[in-house]
């Protein structure tokens, strides 16, 4: 019975010393290694990215679209408003007749109802030009930030990154030295998912303009 007592007591002693081995090396291998740092510049990424160079092109061909066509209605505004003067001007002649002048009056009232009407549609037209402008650019700025931060994060997955900062925004980084920088990396993913998508449209714009063309038109020429 004594035997059977110290062998059972030594082999709950090399049991717990197993266990207690596993757990040591289940904590010891489950150490965290130091957090992976990395920067990028949003700033110069922009700057170089072609998807951005295209909205702010967009952006600039409809600013001077809206600038155009303020001065088309400008040019029209001087032309009635001379009109209007020179109409005006005919009441200070003693020759016409009072029904003469009344006429001029009418048609003055006319031509100043028409030239507020037209500095409405002027500054209505302002309005909602920029207010469109502005609207397109907050919703392309947002998609252009969505793009850079996917591919940030799929350069900081890929190279097992724990952290990734904007080293060109001075309100999120105050000390950046010796951090390495994946702004030249994230540039060159954007662009070439750029030219991708090019590349894809442009075959499916050829193959849409293969598809269109009959076959008694293909006979024909």
């Amino acid at each position: 019975m004594k035997n059977n007592t110290i062998t059972y007591l030594l082999t709950a002693m090399a049991l717990a010393g197993v266990a207690s081995c596993a757990h040591a090396k289940q904590q010891k291998s489950s150490k965290q290694e130091p957090l992976k740092i990395v920067g990028y510049h949003g700033g110069k990424i922009f700057e170089g990215y072609p998807l951005a160079k295209d909205k702010n092109e967009e952006i600039r061909n409809e600013e001077q679209k809206l600038f155009k066509y303020l001065q088309t209605l400008q040019v029209r505004r001087n032309v009635m408003e001379e009109e209007f003067n020179i109409e005006r001007s005919q009441l200070d002649s003693n020759v016409l007749t009072e029904d003469k002048k009344t006429e001029i009056r009418t048609l003055l009232a006319k031509k100043a109802e028409e030239i507020q009407k037209l500095d409405r549609e002027a500054m209505a037209y302002r309005t909602d030009s920029v207010r469109s402008l502005e609207m397109r650019g907050q919703e392309a700025k947002a998609n252009l930030m969505d793009n850079m931060t996917k591919a940030v994060s799929k350069i900081c997955k890929e190279n097992k990154v724990g952290l990734a900062i904007d080293t060109g925004n001075p309100s999120l980084t105050l000390f950046s030295e010796g951090v390495e920088d994946i702004t030249e990396e994230t540039l060159a993913l954007l662009t070439k998912q750029y030219n991708d998508a090019k590349e894809e449209e442009k075959a499916a714009s050829e193959e849409g303009s293969e598809e269109a063309v009959e076959p008694e038109d293909l006979e024909k020429s």
